[in-house]
């Protein structure tokens, strides 16, 4: 214990020294630094005004590598996007075609099921060749409008009466895609392509 105490002891001189060595220095440059003449701060230390639009001049060059990247990114793609936007509306007007097919066909099918009857045979040749029963008066009556026939089978369907199916959203690619709404998307010309 005595033995620890003393170099404790010892080394208690050599700090105060030491310390009182470093106030002495700091003291002279402190006095040094009130007679010199202020010097221009280095970059390094942060002073100067270029350091100071450092961040600024970071932030724009994020943002216009970002910009540049969003460009090229949508010039690469476009392309693309535009063909899969043109087989969508395809496949939108091609479904139009077939619920107007299907339409057609069930339409057709209602007047083979009513020649199955009787009824309905009776039914088609009074009013396509006028025949009546015995014992029954014909009555012919004009300028009437007969908007659904039963002698005359529904019109095939053609592909450019179907319209295809429109919304706030499909007439905005449209105008981004260069899409015309009265023709159909198999028809449109590619702007990129020369002709």
């Amino acid at each position: 214990m005595a033995a620890q105490a003393g170099k404790t002891g010892a080394k208690a001189p050599r700090r105060a020294r030491i310390k009182a060595q470093g106030s002495a220095q700091a003291a002279s440059r402190h006095a040094s630094a009130k007679t010199r003449q202020p010097r221009a701060q280095s970059p390094r230390h942060g002073g100067s005004p270029a350091r100071e639009n450092q961040p600024n001049l970071n932030r724009l060059l994020i943002v216009s590598s970002i910009a540049i990247c969003l460009l090229v990114a949508v010039m690469a793609l476009y392309p693309a996007l535009r063909d899969y936007y043109l087989a969508l509306r395809s496949v939108e007007q091609l479904d139009a075609e077939l619920s107007a097919v299907l339409n057609r066909n069930e339409r057709i099918i209602a007047q083979i099921t009513a020649l199955n009857t009787v009824e309905g045979v009776e039914d088609r040749v009074r009013e396509q060749f006028g025949w009546v029963k015995a014992g029954e008066e014909a009555v012919n009556i004009t300028g009437l409008e007969i908007t659904d026939s039963t002698t005359v089978l529904p019109t095939a369907v053609n592909t450019n009466d179907v319209a295809l199916p429109s919304s706030w959203l499909t007439e905005f690619l449209d105008a981004l895609f260069f899409i015309q709404s009265d023709t159909s998307p198999a028809n449109v010309p590619d702007p990129f392509i020369d002709q």
